[in-house]
């Protein structure tokens, strides 16, 4: 065997191997002998027939055979003595088969990108400064009264308004003729909330419980139902009952009632620990996607196709089960548009680019994760969750999941050792937007 590579770009290599006659005529030689004590040719006993009735019944249907398993065999040994680690399979093609009896053939396979790591010592950072404003504890609260807020039947004369829930029962017409799907009966509408389509609440707005009143709409392009898409609807609607939410006071009580607390000022104090949190998770998510931004402007390299296609298949696989389990439908959502199969394109490329640039950070850096540092992970994570040990064990038995903590691990290690690197400066809110680029 004979091998010579070529190099077609940075993560892309031709291998040709040469397969020697000799070698091939001995591998049909043998597999003819081994096939002729297994046959039964008429006139001859089983194993019996003359090596020369096996070789012309059966030689080209052996030597195809052989072939293929010496291609099977040499290739793998060409990629140990080249020291070539495929991410793909080859894509195998016999270039030359000579008179000989000896073939010449390619294998193309693409390969990792060969990374000499740049610019991640001394970067210079800045990071959000965690804070919680007054603004947002009461925010909270006021979402919290809205849940804890009961429906109570309107006072007579009452007008419909924002919050509002109301019974309604509408027929939607389209150039005069209701059509399917386009009616119901006593449906309760909060109104405010985007439920239906722009335009359809606009006429409740004001109205009476008993009035009938008249929407006119038109269908957003991007609507579900194909052959509503784009078209002017008339939607005539009777309002029935109207319900109207009262607010629970903020009061002592209410703490009581939605947090099992005593008093507000604990509820106040218990939602600042719970925004601090998020906050401080949001402030981590976004300081990682701004360093790796940095890294990735600092490292250009060409990576695999092959694998940003597998990423890109994976993420739009996910997305669409993730839609179609939330009773939505992936078409409608725009996941079969050109523009949204670019997008993907782009985040996937992205996120291979920083696989591969995170890992030879890593290596030269000497970041390792073993299997005691994964088990510790784990009982970290039951602590936290606070439950049983041998439920979170169970999650994580499949090499799968064990797989994907041991990277999260990875990551997190080689981010820290980053950030220890670097001159990292904690500024508020807007000043990290501007830096972030997101200040208009």
């Amino acid at each position: 065997m004979k091998a010579h590579v070529e190099p077609l770009s940075p993560v892309k290599k031709k291998i040709t191997v040469e397969i020697e006659a000799e070698d091939l005529l001995k591998e049909e030689e043998t597999a003819l002998a081994r096939l002729r004590k297994q046959v039964t040719i008429p006139g001859f006993r089983k194993g019996k027939a003359p090596a020369s009735v096996v070789k012309k019944r059966f030689g080209d249907s052996v030597r195809g055979d052989v072939i293929s398993e010496m291609i099977n065999k040499t290739y793998s040994q060409a990629l140990m003595e080249q020291q070539i680690f495929p991410v793909t399979e080859a894509d195998i093609e016999i270039e030359k088969a000579d008179e000989d009896g000896s073939i010449v053939y390619s294998a193309t396979v693409e390969v990792r990108p060969e990374i000499e790591p740049a610019g991640y010592e001394g970067m210079k950072l800045k990071r959000k400064a965690v804070e919680v404003t007054e603004e947002a504890i009461d925010e909270r609260l006021e979402g919290l009264r809205k849940q804890s807020a009961s429906l109570d039947p309107a006072p007579e004369g009452h007008e419909a308004a924002a919050g509002d829930m109301v019974a309604i029962d509408f027929v939607g017409k389209i150039d005069g003729v209701p059509f399917e799907g386009g009616s119901g009966e006593n449906i309760p509408l909060t109104l405010g909330e985007g439920r239906m389509i722009p335009g359809f609440e606009d006429s409740i707005y004001g109205a009476k419980e008993g009035d009938e009143v008249v929407s006119e709409v038109t269908f957003p392009e991007e609507y579900h139902a194909k052959d509503l898409a784009g078209k002017a609807a008339t939607f005539e609607i009777k309002v029935g009952e109207i319900k109207v939410r009262a607010l629970p006071e903020l009061d002592d009580d209410f703490a009581k009632m939605v947090a099992q607390l005593e008093t507000l000022e604990e509820l106040k104090a218990d939602i600042a620990r719970g925004l601090e949190g998020e906050e401080r998770e949001k402030s981590k998510r976004e300081f990682r996607g701004k360093l790796i931004e940095m890294l990735l402007e600092a490292n250009d390299f060409e990576v695999p196709e092959s694998v940003v296609t597998r990423q890109k298949e994976h993420s739009i696989s996910r997305m669409t089960q993730d839609l179609t389990m939330r009773g939505m439908d992936p078409e409608a959502m725009g996941l079969d548009k050109p523009e949204f199969e670019a997008e993907a394109r782009a985040a996937a490329e992205r996120t291979v680019k920083w696989i591969y640039l995170r890992d030879a950070i890593a290596e030269a850096e000497g970041v390792t994760v073993d299997d005691e540092d994964v088990k510790a992970r784990i009982i970290e994570i039951a602590r936290a969750d606070g439950r049983p040990l041998e439920q979170i064990m169970k999650f994580f038995e499949s090499p799968e999941t064990q797989q994907s903590l041991r990277d999260a691990i990875y990551e997190e290690r080689t981010i820290e050792l980053i950030t220890a690197k670097a001159d990292i400066e904690e500024v508020n809110a807007q000043e990290w937007a501007k830096w972030r680029g997101e200040d208009e």
